[in-house]
This record gives C-alpha cells, structure tokens and sequence, in this order.
C-alpha cells in the first residue's frame, strides 16, 4: 500500500470514528427529548389558537407527538436511510462506494453518507444533467425526487412535506386521526381519483402542526404527490368538482411563480362543525 494510500484510509477511519462517537451522543439526545415530549402526553392543536376539542396523536407503540420542526431527530436513524434509499434502489450502507440511482429515463451516480451534523446525505458524483447539480441532497429529497420523478430539488415548505411523508409510508410515525370529508356516491371517478391524494396532503400538513394553515392544491405538484399514479388532467377536474360542491373554497392567494399568484383553499374536514368544517387561511401558505 502506498504511503498517500494509507493516509487517506486513516483518514477515513478517524472520520468514521468521530462520526460514530457523535451519532451515539445524538442518539443520547434524541431518546432524552422523545422521553420529554412524550411526558406533555397531549398537544393542543386549537383553531385560531383555542381549544375545539382536536390533539396532537400519540400512535401505539410510538412516543412521538406531532410537534411541528421535530422530524429532524430522524435524520440520522439507519430505518428512515433504509426505507428511502430502498425505494430509490440503491444501497443504504454508508460507504463510499458509488451505486446507480435511477430517475425515470436517467441515471445518477450516488453514494450515502454520515455528514457531521450526522444526519443521512446522497452525495450525487455523477449524472445530474443541469449545471445546478446539487453536491449532495437529504433524505427527503431523495424521496421526493424518487416519487415525481423529477430531479427537482424541493424547497423548505415543500422538503418539510415531503420528509414527514416519508416517515409516514415508512411507519415510523403514526399518521393523524383526522380526514377530509367523505365522498356522495355519485361523485365523479376524478374525484374519487384525486381525494385521497389531497387527503394525504391534509394529513401531512396537520402533522406539521397546520391544522389551521391552507393547502396549495396545485395539479402538476398533485401528480408528483400521487407518484405519478393520477394524471394532472385529472387533478385539475376533480378540483372543478369539489370547488363547485363546497368541498375545496378559495381562501387567499399567495406569491407565486412568474408574478402569478398562487391559490390557498381550504378543505371540507370530516368531523367539525359548519362554522369550522374548513381551513381557513390565517396568512400561512404552503
């Protein structure tokens, strides 16, 4: 072995060694604040700031209450690595070593690694057509990227929808006890189509602590939700439905692309009231 060889592998065995030492300490820290939040038992999640009855879910088996920014203490578990590095095809060992990830007709070059704030990244060495090619991506941009199909890297509002939708299909948090309203049943097969895909948004967004916080129900960022599984043809149909039927109104409008503003609505949610059976905006946006 060469002497430059033998350097650069003791490197990466002190580098290894620092990030175990500091992954076990990260792990003290999160198993000390799960402990905490799950003491508080139950988090109010009011409308417009009062208590109407609805909690934060504590899941069997699960000390995890629906806090909002607390998804971070999963970066670094092996499961959440495993789960969408597994979907994306490729090997969630952390190492060095290269492996192919295939985004539709594409194919990038990809390793997963331990950074040091010690949390899960794909580097991208390769592959990535723009000359914008990130250096590396979080998991939840992996997952994202996975599912539309898009090399699209999502910004904050959206990375933060699409890491909580990862731990939920990946069972390591437990999915809120609340839903949108059932569908008549005459109602059009775009929207019978469509609704559970809006109704996963909701659930997710109730999980970030939103539950009085308008959706963004744009068709083309639908179809990526929907893994390419609904049209956006059919998104936009089923939308016309169930705004004309009082399922979905317009609540606001937010800055948009192009200087074209972007749509609020708030959604029809099974189990409230009249007065409060929609989300109404209070100047968030998605």
């Amino acid at each position: 072995m060469s002497s430059a060889t033998g350097d650069r592998k003791a490197a990466e065995d002190t580098r290894g060694s620092v990030l175990a030492v500091s992954h076990h300490a990260d792990r003290n820290r999160w198993t000390h604040d799960q402990q905490r939040v799950h003491r508080q038992n139950e988090l109010p999640i009011g409308r417009n700031g009062g208590d109407d009855g609805v909690t934060a879910y504590v899941g069997e088996g699960s000390s995890t209450t629906y806090e909002r920014g607390r998804w971070s203490e999963y970066e670094w578990r092996p499961e959440y690595a495993a789960f969408v590095c597994g979907r994306g095809g490729f090997s969630a060992h952390p190492s060095r070593r290269h492996h192919p990830w295939r985004v539709g007709d594409l194919e990038l070059t990809v390793s997963l690694w331990l950074d040091p704030k010690v949390r899960y990244i794909v580097w991208v060495h390769a592959g990535w057509p723009k000359r914008s090619a990130p250096n590396s991506l979080l998991l939840a941009a992996v997952y994202a990227i996975t599912l539309t199909g898009r090399l699209e890297v999502p910004e904050a509002p959206s990375l933060a929808r699409w890491q909580t939708r990862a731990l939920m299909d990946a069972g390591l948090i437990t999915r809120p006890p609340v839903g949108l309203g059932d569908l008549p049943p005459n109602a059009p097969g775009s929207v019978r189509a469509a609704w559970p895909w809006i109704d996963l948004l909701f659930a997710v967004r109730v999980a970030n602590g939103g539950l009085n916080d308008p959706l963004v129900l744009d068709a083309p960022f639908l179809q990526g939700w929907s893994g390419n599984t609904v049209p956006e043809a059919t998104f936009v149909a089923a939308k016309r439905w169930l705004q004309a039927h009082g399922y979905i109104t317009h609540v606001g409008d937010a800055p948009g692309k192009f200087g074209k503003p972007t749509k609020l609505w708030g959604v029809r949610v099974r189990g409230f009231s009249p007065e409060g059976s929609s989300c109404s905006s209070n100047g968030g946006g998605q």
